[in-house]
């Protein structure tokens, strides 16, 4: 997620503290909403809900701030750099990376229920894409730290980027495949910001090399 922690060193302070927690809070509690009203989402009462449509409302759940927090951590930098706003965003931007590590997680873990409850076999190419998307997750987690970025050098930045943009086009292809099916406005919505998002990162990056090489 984060290119670059060293100007985040900062962040150890009451403000950085602040700012981390708030991070967490907002997303558990946005886990913890949405699953409280779950029964209006699926237009049924709480307790006729069975375990799976909870498995599958959930897993569009998690799928969907695990992207959200997924595109901030992208675009805080380029955003920074296009407006010279959202500073907050750009210090705190390893906590969004590791908020959406954890929601991913959450994300798993429902995925793994759904198989056993459904008995539904998966396809290769999805064990494949798809566990290597969760492998990256994770390891994005686990290196979202100063010790790791000395440790890895170059390589830091390297991962960070490629596993962003893998993870990225992971959500993009199953959100993309969502709408050929349902043609609902909220997926349309999604995949647009994805690629607005993307399209953002990848000019404001050219535009720097631009001016650098100028």
């Amino acid at each position: 997620m984060k290119l670059n922690y060293r100007e985040d060193s900062h962040l150890y302070g009451w403000s950085g503290s602040f700012g981390r927690n708030s991070i967490f809070t907002i997303t558990i509690f946005s886990l913890g909403l949405s699953f409280y009203f779950q029964d209006h989402a699926l237009g049924t009462d709480f307790a006729d809900i069975s375990a799976t449509d909870h498995i599958g409302y959930m897993l569009r759940v998690t799928a969907r701030i695990a992207f959200f927090l997924l595109l901030l951590a992208m675009i805080a930098r380029p955003f920074r750099q296009l407006t010279g706003m959202g500073f907050e965003l750009l210090r705190h931007r390893r906590y969004l990376g590791l908020a959406m590590s954890f929601v991913s997680t959450v994300h798993f873990f429902y995925v793994v229920a759904y198989l056993q409850i459904s008995g539904e076999p998966l396809k290769m190419t999805t064990i494949i894409f798809g566990g290597f998307a969760f492998l990256l997750t994770w390891i994005l987690a686990a290196t979202s730290n100063d010790s790791s970025q000395r440790m890895l050098g170059v390589w830091w930045r390297r991962i960070h980027v490629f596993s962003s943009y893998y993870i990225w086009l992971i959500f993009m292809v199953t959100f993309f495949g969502t709408l050929r099916e349902n043609s609902e406005p909220l997926y349309a919505g999604i995949v647009s910001t994805g690629l607005v998002a993307v399209s953002l990162r990848i000019a404001v990056h050219h535009s720097q090399r631009f001016k650098r090489t100028a």
